[in-house]
């Protein structure tokens, strides 16, 4: 039986135990040229 589970830690457990993760994209923009786009251009894709 095939069951579809997440990773153990997701940054919901760290939230409960009150603890912050803190990730690092530089690698992705380094080797795949990921960048972001600002948080305004984001939300405005969106109909709220």
């Amino acid at each position: 039986m095939l069951r579809l589970t997440g990773p153990p830690y997701t940054p919901e457990y760290f939230r409960l135990w009150g603890w912050y993760a803190w990730m690092d994209s530089s690698k992705a923009a380094r080797e795949l040229g990921y960048s972001f786009r600002p948080l305004e251009e984001t939300l405005a894709r969106y109909q709220w």
